[in-house]
């Protein structure tokens, strides 16, 4: 139990954090935000904000992190466009994936 009330503090504090630093997902201009689902888009857009405000996992951690969310809560083949544009995120800030 003390671990279910963890998961949701955390997954609380990153939530508020994203709404405030309002981060945006600018996946590819051939794939419109309204096209990805509502659960994809928020993945995307937790772990975007992982990535580069908060900084504290390294970046492997939160990709595979984000793409087995997306496997379970996801679209059918949305994990393997989640972790394209993550990894696209992380070659684009220059992120160490060491």
């Amino acid at each position: 139990m003390l671990v279910h009330v963890h998961v949701h503090v955390h997954v609380h504090v990153h939530v508020r954090a994203c709404v405030h630093v309002h981060v945006d997902v600018d996946v590819h201009p051939s794939w419109p935000i309204s096209q990805l689902s509502i659960v994809d888009r928020n993945l995307l857009r937790l772990a975007i904000y992982e990535l580069t405000v908060e900084k504290a996992s390294p970046p492997k951690v939160v990709i595979n992190e984000t793409v087995e969310l997306a496997k379970i809560f996801g679209s059918d083949n949305s994990f393997k466009f989640i972790n394209g544009v993550l990894g696209s995120v992380v070659e684009a800030e220059k992120l160490s994936t060491r």
